[in-house]
């Protein structure tokens, strides 16, 4: 092994093994964490429903009661695998330091994971009620405890930001008195990121069409949802077909369009809320047919319309599904008893399916300006990724994948090659679970970056 690669790798391992680019990944995917499925000392387990125990098709392989150590870190490995990037954890500030909820629990356990590396996160602020809400009284401290978070290596960003969800403006506007006030505090908030030596917050709200005035004149940096549930429902029928679920919510992302702001768009992957029925106001409707196919439908749809759409969304082309494991309103994607892994196999499919590159925020058809080597996708990997990269004029081009030890396992190009973006896949389909490097040689310029293969 030459001693260029030697010290090349030397340099990549000073650096976390797992650590992976969004900017260069075509699609950053991510889902809503529900903080919910947790015991407390007083056994009141306050979401689990006796018609929800009853439910076993909805029955995490894991029990009911997944906020431990030993069950996230399984959960943050089959996240990542299925080709997931980041959690995004509904977040609460409750002010009453004697109760024994265990609010942020599962966060607490994501944090101290041996596998933190391998998947992002976020925070989604619960803010819609007055339990959890959050005044003028209290943005010194929570924007204490934000700041923290989002000085983690792992914490994801938006436009290079640490990201930060509201899950209702409209009671931050009722909490803080007026529009202005909420932009104050949104302002004070980026200035004390910028102090701590970040580049700021991109601040995002969970909102409807109707309500991106709102959200513009509140100083809000991006338009998302946590759900769209009754976008697809239609009058007079309870039980409605799940075909129009994703119909519904495509015209509400094609509404946004409309926005001055940057879109987070949202996929509801279902809304079936019946075993939490005691919640719920008579006659409440709901969505049949969730499925392992629908599933691939929805994250399908959400890169076809991030990649129909880029000048409108995040540099990073954000994408969030609803959710990783809202079992009580029927949105989930956890591994269940009876359903096994059919959901996350819709989800792995519609991923695997996704093309390394994506319509960019400038023109693709004209010649790149340098040789750029991007992060492979998807990563972590199995079996098979692509890798993109870029010439800018014709060059000799030699593109290698590397073991650990320096050895060539694979050549994926050599010869000369013409200018523009190319692609390159590669097939980890005889090798062994592990990081890998990749090398691109072209012309005088050359780039190693790290791969993860996890069978």
């Amino acid at each position: 092994m030459s001693k260029l690669i030697v010290t090349l790798f030397i340099l990549i391992f000073s650096t976390n093994v797992f650590a992976q680019n969004t900017s260069d990944k075509p699609f950053d995917l991510g889902v809503y964490y529900f903080d919910g499925w947790t015991s407390t000392t007083t056994n009141n387990y306050v979401y689990l429903t006796p018609a929800l125990l009853k439910d076993s098709v909805r029955e995490p392989i894991w029990g009911w009661i997944t906020s431990t150590q030993s069950i996230v870190d399984s959960q943050i490995v089959v996240a990542a695998k299925s080709g997931i990037n980041f959690f995004a954890f509904d977040w609460y500030y409750y002010k009453d330091y004697t109760s024994n909820i265990p609010l942020n629990h599962a966060l607490s356990l994501y944090l101290n994971s041996p596998h933190k590396d391998i998947l992002k996160f976020c925070l989604m602020v619960a803010n819609d009620n007055s339990t959890f809400d959050i005044s003028p009284y209290d943005w010194k401290a929570v924007s204490k405890l934000w700041l923290n978070l989002f000085e983690d290596s792992s914490y994801e960003k938006a436009d290079g930001k640490p990201l930060l969800i509201f899950f209702s403006p409209a009671d931050l506007v009722t909490a803080f008195g007026s529009n202005e006030a909420v932009s104050e505090a949104f302002d004070s908030l980026r200035a004390a990121a910028v102090r701590e030596g970040l580049n700021g917050v991109t601040i995002a709200a969970c909102a409807l069409p109707q309500s991106m005035g709102l959200v513009s004149s509140c100083g809000f940096d991006v338009i998302t949802g946590y759900n769209y549930a009754g976008s697809g429902f239609t009058a007079g029928d309870t039980a409605n077909p799940i075909e129009n679920l994703l119909t519904g919510e495509v015209k509400i992302w094609n509404q946004f369009k409309n926005s001055t702001l940057p879109i987070i768009p949202v996929g509801t992957l279902n809304w079936d809320p019946r075993p939490w029925s005691i919640y719920e106001p008579p006659g409440f409707q709901y969505y049949v047919g969730y499925s392992g196919n629908s599933v691939y439908n929805t994250v399908s749809s959400l890169y076809e319309w991030i990649n129909s759409n880029p000048y409108i969304t995040t540099n990073e082309h954000i994408g969030i599904l609803y959710a990783w494991n809202e079992y009580g309103e029927g949105g989930w994607l956890t591994p269940s008893i009876p359903l096994g892994d059919s959901l996350l196999q819709g989800l792995t499919k519609a991923v695997s399916e996704i093309p390394a590159g994506i319509k960019q925020k400038n023109d693709n058809s004209t010649t790149p300006d340098e040789f750029t080597l991007s992060q492979n996708y998807p990563n972590p990997f199995n079996p098979t990724t692509e890798i993109v990269y870029s010439l800018p004029s014709r060059a000799n081009v030699s593109l290698r994948v590397y073991n650990v030890l320096g050895q060539g396992v694979a050549t994926l190009y050599s010869g000369m090659q013409t200018a523009g973006r190319h692609i390159a896949k590669f097939n980890g389909d005889g090798l062994t679970s592990g990081i890998y490097f990749y090398r691109l040689d072209a012309g005088n310029f050359f780039a190693v970056k790290k791969m993860l293969l996890l069978k």
